[in-house]
């Protein structure tokens, strides 16, 4: 992308999208897979007593998902690293709520706020 903006090319949004939609292709099925058989695949690799574990791991693999979406790199290429440490919506932000979530809803909750943090801050900045 850095090259093709040197150069006056306006296609970088069109590589933005064609590399995202490649990446969406890779991880859509895998965290579907992963979501579908967590419990499944936690018995297979541990053992049946670690299958209370599974909603955890289907909530991690949601964040799989997330991965398609590479707007650091954007950023990157845009010279706007600077939002990328002060960003009001990073996922360190949102300690106190993972503290009461871990505290409520124990490690399924601090999984879900840290996959919805991470959601929105990817969300374009």
């Amino acid at each position: 992308m850095q090259e093709r903006l040197a150069t006056g090319d306006t296609a970088v949004l069109r590589i933005w999208h064609d590399t995202t939609w490649k990446l969406a292709l890779l991880f859509l099925p895998l965290a579907a897979f992963l979501m579908v058989d967590a419990r499944e695949i936690i018995v297979f690799l541990f053992t049946k007593r670690y299958s209370a574990s599974a909603p955890i791991f289907m909530v991690w693999s949601a964040m799989i998902l997330l991965a398609s979406l590479q707007v650091d790199g954007v950023m990157r290429v845009f010279a706007q690293t600077r939002f990328l440490l002060y960003s009001p919506d990073a996922p360190g932000d949102y300690r106190g709520l993972i503290h009461w979530s871990l505290v409520e809803f124990h490690l399924l909750g601090a999984a879900l706020v840290t996959v919805l943090a991470t959601c929105f801050s990817k969300r374009g900045r």
